[in-house]
C-alpha cells in the first residue's frame, strides 16, 4: 500500500460508515426500534489496489551508486539496480473525520484512523527494469455517530491485505525517461465485510491490475514529473455476513493523475506532489438483488524528505493528504467534502 492509498481506503471506509450509519438513523425514525446490523460493501474497494493513488514505484530514489540509469530515477520509479536486491518497510498512520447529510440535515458523523505496515521486495534485472512483491498489514477503526446520539456504531477491519506482484520500467527519451509498469493484486481469499457486530478483514475479493506510464524531466535544481495511473478491478466476492448468498462487485476502476517536483540531492532529498483521482461507480450483486456504490473523487497532494544514513541506507518520511470531493449516496443523501492525512517513515536497504 502506498501512502496515499492509505488515505482512499478511509475515504471509503468513511462514506461506507457514513451511508450505514443513514440508513440506521432513518430506519430508526420510520419503526422507533434498534436497527438490525447492516453490512458495509466499502472496505472492499477500498482494499483493492493500493497502487491506485501513487502506483508502483512512488518509493525514495535509489542508492547512490556511479551508474547513470536507475541511481537517476525519482521516486516515483525507484527501482534498484541490475543485479540487486531492495527491501523496504513502511509504517504509516492515517485519519479522516467526515459528514453526511440527509435532506440537507446533518445525519451522522464518521471518524477513522488506519495503521498500516507495508512491506516490499524488488530484484533488477537490468538497469532499467526491476521486478518485485508487495503486501501490507492494516489495523482499520471507524466510529460513525449519529447526529445528536452520544455513542456511535464501532467498525473494525484488520489483516493482511492483497499481494501484488509489480514490474516498474523506463526508457531514456530526451532529456529525461520514460516510466511505465504494471502490478497483479491478488486477494488471499474472499472479502470478509463490516458489520456493526463484526470485525471484517481487508481482502479486495478478486483480482486488480493497476498499471502506469508517464514522463520525468531532468532539470539543473532537479526533476519534474508526469504520471497517469489507472487501477482495473475484476469481478469481487464478499461473503454474506447473515447466511445469505454472496455479493458480487464490478466496477470501481480508479485514474489518478499525479504531477511532482524533486530537488536536492545525495545524500538528502525532498519531493512535493499535486494529483488528481477519480473511482468510478461499483455495481453489487447478491441473490436476485442489485445495488450501486457511487464512486469519489479526491484532491491528492503531499511531500517527503528523505537521507541516507549509509551508503545503501535509507530513511524516508512523508506527509499525503487528500481532499475528498461531495459524494452521493441516495437521491437524499451525500456525504460533505472532507480531508484525510497520512503520516508514515520508510525504511530501505540494498544489496
Amino acid at each position: 500500500m502506498n501512502r496515499s492509498s492509505l488515505n482512499l481506503i478511509l475515504a471509503m471506509v468513511a462514506v461506507s460508515a457514513l451511508t450505514m450509519t443513514a440508513s440506521a438513523q432513518s430506519k430508526k425514525r420510520a419503526t422507533k426500534k434498534p436497527p438490525a446490523p447492516v453490512a458495509s460493501p466499502a472496505p472492499a474497494d477500498a482494499a483493492v489496489a493500493p497502487e491506485a493513488a501513487n502506483g508502483p514505484g512512488e518509493d525514495a530514489p535509489a542508492a547512490p551508486s556511479s551508474s547513470t540509469t536507475a541511481s537517476a530515477i525519482s521516486q516515483y520509479q525507484w527501482q534498484p539496480l541490475a543485479g540487486q536486491s531492495g527491501a523496504q518497510a513502511l509504517l504509516g498512520y492515517a485519519i479522516s473525520s467526515s459528514k453526511t447529510k440527509q435532506n440537507g440535515i446533518e445525519s451522522a458523523k464518521t471518524d477513522a484512523s488506519l495503521a498500516a505496515l507495508e512491506l516490499i521486495y524488488q530484484y533488477g534485472l537490468t538497469s532499467r527494469n526491476s521486478v518485485g512483491v508487495t503486501t501490507t498489514y492494516s489495523s482499520l477503526k471507524a466510529t460513525a455517530t449519529p447526529a445528536g446520539a452520544s455513542s456511535g456504531i464501532e467498525l473494525k477491519a484488520s489483516g493482511l491485505g492483497d499481494v501484488y506482484f509489480d514490474s516498474r520500467n523506463f526508457a531514456d527519451a530526451g532529456s529525461g525517461r520514460v516510466l511505465f509498469g504494471a502490478s497483479l493484486g491478488v486477494s488471499p481469499g474472499k472479502r470478509k465485510p463490516v458489520t456493526s457486530g463484526q470485525e471484517g478483514n481487508l481482502y479486495s475479493g478478486g483480482l486488480s491490475l493497476p498499471v502506469y506510464g508517464g514522463y520525468e524531466a531532468d532539470t539543473s535544481g532537479g526533476k519534474f514529473g508526469a504520471v497517469l495511473r489507472y487501477a482495473f478491478r475484476f469481478e469481487r466476492t464478499a461473503e454474506s455476513s447473515f447466511g445469505g448468498p454472496d455479493t458480487a462487485t464490478t466496477g470501481g476502476h480508479t485514474l489518478t493523475v499525479n504531477g511532482y517536483y524533486e530537488g536536492g540531492g545525495l545524500p538528502s532529498h525532498w519531493l512535493a506532489r499535486l494529483g488528481y483521482s477519480t473511482t468510478a461507480d461499483s455495481e453489487n450483486k447478491s441473490g436476485g438483488s442489485a445495488s450501486t456504490s457511487k464512486g469519489y473523487s479526491s484532491i491528492l497532494y503531499g511531500g517527503s524528505w528523505g537521507t541516507y544514513l549509509s551508503s545503501g541506507l535509507l530513511l524516508a518520511l512523508h506527509y499525503d493528504g487528500s481532499y475528498v470531493l461531495k459524494q452521493e449516496i441516495t437521491s437524499t443523501s451525500e456525504v460533505e467534502p472532507y480531508l484525510s492525512h497520512a503520516f508514515s517513515a520508510r525504511v530501505r536497504a540494498e544489496f
